[in-house]
């Protein structure tokens, strides 16, 4: 129920949500900014994927929250759009923060921008939980392996970049490791 009252509000706020992977990026990115939302993800070919969100999709369109235009790949509010979001004012309200951060950080973006992004912080996130490595150029260099040569080095530097400047990476003392030429890690 949360992913509906969340793309409710996202389409219209935004007006236009680019395409079904933008979709899916822009609901990834929102639930890693801490609102509680259905669905976990896996590694796929255009990044985060989740079968659960894919699905609750066809369900909003079933429901006209969203409509597909059909003369292109986006998504346009539905007419029940605006009722979820008038009578989820309250769930809006305690995560407004969050969402208004997806609407002006992410909003906007390109698919393909919300690919890269949204598989940095991906494998960011997977090392940082399961390895505790949050080094940039180890990150950079797992992100290059998944999505050479789709993307550049330097758009995937870009893409950490900008994660870290929204908060979406931290690196903390505690728990930063760097490579030594030896091939040892060290925290620093």
């Amino acid at each position: 129920m949360n992913t509906s009252i969340v793309t409710a509000y996202l389409i219209d706020s935004l007006g236009v949500i680019k395409s079904r992977k933008a979709y899916q990026k822009l609901i990834y990115l929102t639930k890693a900014l801490g609102v509680p939302l259905e669905g976990s993800y896996k590694m796929y070919y255009y990044g985060p994927y989740s079968d659960e969100i894919a699905k609750e999709l066809d369900y909003m369109l079933s429901r006209d929250i969203l409509r597909d235009q059909s003369d292109s790949y986006c998504f346009i509010s539905g007419s029940k759009a605006k009722s979820i979001v008038e009578e989820n004012q309250e769930f809006i309200k305690k995560y407004q923060s969050e969402l208004d951060k997806v609407i002006n950080s992410f909003g906007k973006l390109e698919p393909m921008q919300l690919e890269i992004i949204a598989t940095t912080h991906f494998i960011y996130n997977n090392l940082k939980h399961l390895y505790n490595i949050t080094d940039k150029s180890i990150i950079i260099d797992k992100v290059k392996k998944a999505k050479s040569p789709k993307f550049s080095e330097e758009q995937i530097i870009e893409a950490y970049d900008f994660l870290k400047k929204e908060g979406l990476i931290v690196r903390t003392e505690e728990n930063h490791c760097t490579r030594k030429a030896d091939g040892s890690s060290t925290f620093i």
